[in-house]
């Protein structure tokens, strides 16, 4: 069982909460339901596919919400092959070194970032091999949950069969 942590989800939740139609992956047609959409590509990351109607003055890029450790973005790897990635708070870690910038990540390392390559890697490992958006919904209590946290979360516990949902 693979546990996904997404951090700083305030905004994608409260814009979820404020969309006037939700969408739920592979489907037509609008969902009243609370959720998002966790998409497994290149990386792990919660969406909300009900942003269309934020876009008064055109498109707007899709905001999203990596896992911590998932996005392509922000990983580096060591020539000896330790992975480091970059958390919510910008220190670097590999779960048990720190460093507080990517500079001194690589002075003590030379690591080099973005290992787009093992982050897919660890992607197919955490959730499965195949791409997929699956909606994840939330509850009401959750909701409310996240958008009173000062520091939201939401973590994932993911396995082949089931999923379960914990908010903070």
């Amino acid at each position: 069982m693979s546990e996904l942590v997404f951090k700083d989800v305030y905004r994608l939740v409260k814009k979820m909460t404020e969309s006037k139609e939700r969408h739920k992956p592979y489907t037509k047609g609008s969902t009243q339901d609370l959720g998002l959409t966790m998409v497994k590509d290149n990386g792990i990351y919660l969406m909300n596919l009900g942003l269309k109607d934020h876009w008064n003055d055109g498109p707007v890029p899709t905001f999203v919400v990596y896992a911590e450790g998932y996005d392509p973005t922000l990983r580096a790897e060591t020539p000896d092959g330790y992975k480091f990635h970059r958390r919510h708070d910008g220190v670097w870690t590999d779960g048990d070194l720190e460093y507080e910038s990517l500079s001194a990540l690589q002075k003590a390392t030379l690591a080099v970032c973005n290992d787009t390559e093992h982050v897919w890697d660890d992607a197919r490992d955490a959730v499965g091999g195949d791409d997929f958006a699956e909606w994840i919904e939330l509850d009401p209590p959750q909701v409310d949950t996240l958008l009173k946290s000062e520091s939201p979360q939401i973590k994932i516990k993911w396995n082949r069969d089931t999923y379960r949902v914990a908010c903070r």
